[in-house]
């Protein structure tokens, strides 16, 4: 049976895990134990060739799937790659549950703004650094300045503030946690795989500012207790299955 192809960002390490936006699409797909293959693709290369795979006039972007045991259906964007796991894989475990829907969008907007907006400060030298060609790194400068309408140093700003920032955003997560193994409850859900995402982001990119900013953040255990069942979906495959 083919796997699912899954179209991931690539910077100037070969098979590197890094963007928070795949990352979403792959934890979900790890949790849920599908067989996917990895086609990766530099910022130049998404522009190129997504517009093909998906086909729909959108503005080309990652992460993408396209299913083989469907009609070799495309589906763009994270949010959407996980109603659709969840709506065309019953059998495996949920991730935008039920009625939680909204719910599960709202933490997904919260964290956007709250932990990964600070996080992606942290790291942005660090991808500009490292696309892996001379012209993609002065693409991407030129590109993100324009948007920011500001230098790269000036929107990364002081680090101190960027850490502060995101242990305020991590405040009622780490209350939750106090009290749920997951941020769904007793079980993974969306919210889990959005905030692993951040995580697994400073963890590639800063890993100097891993530990600090976000295991400890707070003088327990707790986030890094959370971390320390998640980090194994943020890998290239599902996790091995037990042997019973």
């Amino acid at each position: 049976m083919a796997p699912i192809a899954f179209y991931d960002l690539v910077l100037d390490t070969p098979n590197e895990i890094w963007s928070p936006n795949t990352l979403k699409a792959r934890i979900a797909l790890n949790i849920k134990g599908l067989d996917y293959e990895t086609k990766w693709l530099d910022f130049f290369g998404i522009h190129s060739e997504i517009p093909d795979v998906t086909n729909n006039g959108k503005r080309p972007t990652v992460p993408v799937i396209v299913d083989p045991q469907h009609d070799d259906k495309a589906v763009q964007d994270s949010w959407e790659i996980v109603k659709y796991l969840d709506k065309t894989y019953p059998d495996t475990p949920p991730l935008i549950v039920g009625n939680n829907e909204a719910l599960q969008f709202f933490f997904y907007n919260y964290c956007n703004t709250n932990i990964l907006f600070p996080v992606f400060k942290l790291c942005v030298l660090t991808i500009q650094k490292r696309c892996p060609t001379t012209a993609i790194q002065e693409w991407f400068r030129k590109d993100r300045e324009a948007f920011f309408k500001m230098t790269l140093e000036t929107f990364a700003g002081d680090e101190q503030v960027q850490i502060d920032a995101i242990k305020s955003g991590l405040a009622f997560i780490h209350t939750t946690l106090k009290s749920y193994p997951y941020l769904s409850g007793e079980k993974v859900g969306f919210a889990d795989v959005v905030l692993a995402s951040c995580f697994k982001m400073l963890s590639a990119l800063r890993s100097d500012l891993f530990e600090a900013t976000f295991l400890n953040a707070y003088p327990d255990t707790v986030l890094r207790d959370w971390w320390n069942q998640m980090e194994k979906y943020t890998k290239d495959a599902p996790p091995a299955k037990p042997h019973l």
